[in-house]
């Protein structure tokens, strides 16, 4: 017994010198935190905000305070800068009223933040409106619509048209809602291809 705790008090003072070495020297600079290196989702996340902003441009009026940039405008506009596949000039649109009284003094503020971040008076354009680029019409997705459902256009089961129809008193059946499942859907509902 008393060999036992000999041996185990030698152990001990042995290990306690050994603080200052690591156990495993090839751990070293494994983590990303350890070298300094952002991590590779963060850099796509990155990328991703800056290519967003940069195809957004716009700033409203939730970017500003009174006519000065706030931290929400400037991180937009610093991501926007980030992007560096984009287009020059770097093209801003403010969606906002250009008869306002704090207009010249918002558009002042995009300019001199912009200026400031080291582009000239050349690289930068500043648009009131929205981005068209930003907007299309709903005419051509709506007449795909029909493409995508799927069962006959008669009405059955599966199909909108009865389900709709039976759901808001209408005549035909088709749906789950609507009865027997093979009606002609001349419900008249939401979703119902009558006119």
């Amino acid at each position: 017994m008393k060999w036992a705790i000999l041996s185990f008090l030698l152990l001990v003072l042995a290990s306690c010198q050994n603080k200052d070495r690591s156990l495993d020297p090839t751990l070293t600079g494994f983590f990303p935190e350890d070298t300094g290196e952002v991590r590779k989702p963060n850099q796509f996340a990155d990328a991703m905000a800056a290519s967003g902003a940069r195809s957004d441009g716009t700033l409203s009026r939730h970017h500003f305070d009174g006519a000065a940039l706030n931290s929400l405008g400037e991180e937009k506009l610093a991501l926007m800068l980030k992007d560096g596949a984009a287009p020059a000039p770097l093209t801003v649109y403010l969606n906002l009223d250009e008869k306002a009284a704090e207009a010249k003094g918002r558009e002042a503020s995009v300019v001199d933040f912009l200026k400031d971040k080291g582009l000239s008076e050349r690289q930068i354009a500043v648009v009131y409106g929205y981005n068209p680029a930003g907007w299309s019409p709903a005419s051509g997705p709506l007449s795909k619509l029909k493409k995508t459902e799927t069962g006959d256009a008669g009405g059955g089961q599966g199909d909108y048209g009865g389900a709709a129809g039976g759901a808001t008193g209408g005549a035909g059946g088709g749906g789950a809602a609507g009865g027997s499942g093979g009606g002609s859907g001349a419900g008249g509902g939401l979703f119902s291809d009558s006119k």
